[in-house]
């Protein structure tokens, strides 16, 4: 039964009608086998699929630009290796390609259009010009669309076969430069992010066109309209200018009067809401790009934490490592020629997003200073940009408990030489002399070098309360205080404790007992009574 056959009746009078549409409402066919999907892989001489899908997907385009603008900020800095350390130059012929690849694009432009290619095609041609010492001066873009890898027999690449501007050329491998996204499928072409996300890009597309439609005829899904009896020619004409005049977006709810009876054959309005499903299809594109749904304009719950932390993914999870795999292939192809002690590297050091609160980076310090690291190791570790030269200290490293030099040399201390002053200490054996004679400096360094800072001070009245108090033995203390502080003299330690010997700690009066009966006064006169019987 073709469709005109619904405007036929029974009965009546019936011509030939042959096939006719509602241009306005279209009929879909359902289709009884797989789906229709865009593969987007890179094909010889042609990347339309993926630059029409950039062109019509915002959330495709928004996701590359973001990566693009991003990436081919970030400033790239030749270095040197000298002294075994990798040091800046300005001057290097290689300073030079950077500043400016050739007469016409500079290196920020070559660095954009490269992460386009790469994130749409998965691969990034460049050519690269070289000088008499062959060495590269001069690097120009290549269309991804115009390369073909000439596969070798003794090594990988043979050459490359390049077709553009109406003429067809072989070039040389060293001729150019091929970045590329790894694929494990191929080792000779790269496996873009468009090929992974083709599925979500193809459906957010065709709910995008699905949309328009339903739009353009006034949200009225696909459908039928029927009469009760036959109709002839003119009557079948007539019904089909009327409905033809009715529809459109010009038309939006405005209400039909008709004697002609409409049967959808699709879903209600409600139902073909694509809402939903076109939020679930960005986020499956946001993740094949590493992008962050805030940092593309999706706001969804995030907070100003949520939007730094989303900033920080973005840098760490989605272009570092695309930058490293770029470093990589620029030193092979740019940097090898000059030699090993030349490199090609990037600096993020301006980077917002990677920078540490101020808060974080404090608790950082604290842990590595509690940790015993000198303060001058945790300044280069940190970056933090302290001048520590001439600083006295900053190479010396102190534990926590009473903040011990962590420099120090545990070896046996020269007892005193004065045998014939001994001392008693408590109940038990007799104990090495110590002399109670003021001490003195042990050296004739600046008071400011040799005196102690109030948590040594600290310290060392902790160990002269535990002897006080019987719980460490004199000699061990005499020991502990040689051992714990360099500065303090043998002299100076037994000053320290031997006035212990002889220190008694004083006992706290009895508080009153208020419920103590008073002592008896004796009765006036007795005492003289008793004195004169004892004279008696």
């Amino acid at each position: 039964m073709s469709f005109l056959d619904y405007f036929r009746g029974s009965r009546g009078e019936r011509k030939d009608y042959r096939s006719r549409e509602f241009k306005s409402l279209p009929i879909y066919q359902l289709l009884s086998g797989s789906p229709n999907w865009t593969s987007y892989k890179w094909s010889q001489y042609n990347t339309s699929q993926a630059i029409e899908a950039y062109r019509k997907s915002v959330w495709l385009y928004a996701c590359i630009r973001l990566r693009a603008d991003n990436i081919s900020s970030v400033p790239w800095v030749v270095e040197v290796k000298r002294g075994g350390e990798w040091e800046p130059v300005e001057d290097h012929p290689l300073s030079a390609l950077l500043a400016k690849p050739n007469p016409e694009i500079d290196f920020q432009t070559m660095m954009k259009m490269s992460v386009y290619w790469l994130d749409l095609t998965g691969d990034a041609w460049g050519r690269v010009i070289r000088n008499g010492a062959n060495l590269p001066y001069e690097w120009w873009p290549l269309m991804p669309d115009s390369m073909q890898v000439i596969p070798g027999r003794d090594r990988m690449v043979d050459g490359w076969k390049f077709q553009g501007n109406g003429k067809s050329d072989r070039l040389l491998p060293e001729e150019v430069i091929h970045l590329k996204y790894a694929s494990p499928g191929s080792i000779y072409y790269g496996l873009s992010p468009l090929q992974a996300a083709a599925k979500p890009v193809d459906i957010d597309m065709e709910a995008a066109n699905f949309q328009k439609v339903t739009l353009q005829n006034h949200g009225v899904p696909v459908g039928i309209f029927t009469g009760e009896d036959d109709m002839t020619q003119d009557q079948y004409e007539q019904n089909l200018k009327w409905i033809t005049e009715q529809s459109g977006p010009e038309h939006g709810r405005q209400p039909w009067v008709s004697s002609l009876k409409y049967q959808s054959m699709g879903n209600t309005p409600h139902e073909l809401d694509f809402v939903d499903s076109r939020d679930r299809n960005r986020l499956e594109i946001f993740a094949a790009y590493s992008v962050p749904p805030p940092m593309v304009g999706v706001y969804d719950d995030a907070t100003l934490n949520n939007i730094k932390t989303a900033r920080r993914i973005f840098w760490m999870e989605g272009l570092i490592p695309v930058l490293r795999e770029i470093e990589a292939q620029l030193n092979l192809q740019l940097a090898y020629p000059f030699g090993n002690d030349v490199r090609l590297t990037y600096d993020l050091s301006a980077v917002e997003a990677l920078e540490q609160d101020q808060g974080e980076k404090l608790d950082r310090v604290k842990k590595l200073w509690d940790m015993g690291m000198p303060f001058d190791r945790i300044n280069t570790f940190l970056e933090l940009g302290f001048d520590t030269e001439g600083v006295d200290g900053a190479d010396i490293g102190y534990l926590p408990p009473g903040l011990l030099p962590t420099n120090f040399e545990v070896g046996e201390q020269e007892q005193g030489g004065d045998d014939a002053a001994r001392i008693t200490y408590g109940d038990g054996p007799e104990k090495p002399v110590v002399p109670s004679e003021p001490a003195t400096p042990a050296t004739d360094a600046p008071v400011a070098n040799t005196a102690m800072n109030g948590a040594q001070v600290t310290a060392l009245q902790g160990i002269v309360q535990a002897v006080a108090d019987g719980m460490m033995p004199a000699e061990s203390a005499l020991q502990l205080i040689l051992v714990s502080f360099p500065n303090v003299s043998d002299q100076q330690a037994r000053a320290i404790i031997a006035p212990l010997a002889k220190f008694e700690q004083a006992k706290p009066e009895p508080e009153p007992n208020p419920f103590a009966k008073p002592a008896p006064v004796p009765p006036k006169g007795k005492p003289e009574e008793d004195d004169e019987g004892d004279n008696g």
